[in-house]
């Protein structure tokens, strides 16, 4: 879950947050980036859900991503559909 930082958004390296918040989005960013648009809409759709979701990046591996980790799965499942497309891949992952 997010921290107790001003900002709603964590980004922990080193530390997968998975376990805490099960249901999650892996986003692999494109070469370039994401467009400005896309990324302002990834915040304006996060910020609405200040203490419900965390993110964890890895960028060490060659395979950089970010995980988007939601505690609703319903919002794992809208980011995931509304954001996907924007990537170079994508990833949904519900909890069992």
């Amino acid at each position: 879950m997010a921290t107790g930082n001003s900002s709603p958004f964590v980004f922990t390296h080193g530390h997968d947050p998975t376990p805490s918040v099960s249901h999650h989005v892996d986003l692999v960013p494109p070469f370039t980036g994401f467009d400005e648009s896309v990324e302002e809409e990834m915040i304006e759709f996060l910020e609405q859900r200040v203490g419900t979701f965390d993110l964890y990046g890895e960028v060490e591996s060659g395979d950089a991503f970010v995980r988007y980790c939601f505690a609703r799965i319903e919002d794992a499942q809208a980011f995931h559909s509304r954001f996907a497309a924007a990537a170079h891949k994508a990833r949904f992952h519900a909890a069992s």
